[in-house]
């Protein structure tokens, strides 16, 4: 535990400082499915300051580019997550764990970055251009590609149906998509409207109370589920190796 906390607090600093880029922001992201709930808050907090830090840089600059949007770290946590060697190489990981374990982190993600229905139109954008893109497979899991794929497009439509049970019943704000699909994904990541990429799902917020209930279900079902991620936090290594 130690050792982890050192390395997440390692990660806030060098953020602060613009030693590291924002991207490895996503890393904490895996702590979402630790079995210590106290370092599991402990992170989110701090995902929370560096999202913070990062609504302020956009706002201070009169042309801020993509890499300073809190929301660009939800393609950097989706890339993580395909590649996974517990959900590429594992072949005791179920679909059913998989959903389970991607839905936990993605909506440790939204709870920091989707803070605020001023934020709910960016969000929905981002996740509408994963549901259309490719991923770029690392080349160690070339052979894999075809799974690397089918995990992003799981997280991607998780990450459509969080946002849109988030923003039911609630007034969205518009607001202009300046920056280009590319730059949202990071084009190192995402190769964006890949031609056989799954539907695009509406514009205005969909979801019902019925089905928040049923997701919260499915989630409470899960618990008992094998939680393939839960040794991440003693090795970050892993963590890591997908952001570079």
């Amino acid at each position: 535990r130690k050792f982890a906390d050192s390395i997440v607090a390692k990660l806030l600093k060098r953020s602060r400082d613009h030693v590291l880029p924002f991207r490895f922001a996503a890393c904490l992201a895996i702590a979402a499915n630790d079995g210590d709930k106290e370092f599991v808050q402990h992170c989110s907090a701090l995902l929370r300051k560096i999202v913070d830090n990062m609504r302020l840089l956009v706002k201070r600059l009169s042309a801020p580019t993509a890499h300073v949007f809190p929301e660009r770290l939800i393609p950097m946590v989706v890339h993580i997550l395909c590649h996974h060697p517990d959900f590429v190489e594992d072949p005791k990981t179920t679909d059913a764990t998989r959903v389970i374990v991607f839905k936990r982190i993605i909506s440790f993600v939204m709870d920091s970055i989707a803070t605020g229905s001023q934020h709910f139109a960016m969000v929905q954008h981002v996740v509408s251009l994963l549901a259309k893109a490719q991923v770029r497979v690392l080349p160690r899991l070339a052979q894999h590609a075809a799974i690397v794929q089918r995990n992003a497009r799981a997280a991607s439509r998780l990450g459509i149906k969080d946002i849109a049970v988030r923003g039911q019943n609630r007034v969205w704000e518009a607001i202009p998509f300046t920056l280009s699909a590319e730059d949202l994904l990071d084009r190192e990541l995402f190769v964006s409207g890949a031609p056989d990429a799954i539907e695009t799902p509406p514009a205005s917020p969909i979801g019902s109370p019925g089905a928040a209930r049923q997701e919260t279900t499915q989630s409470s079902a899960g618990s008992s589920v094998r939680r393939p991620l839960g040794s991440i936090s003693a090795s970050k290594s892993n963590m890591t190796s997908t952001t570079q």
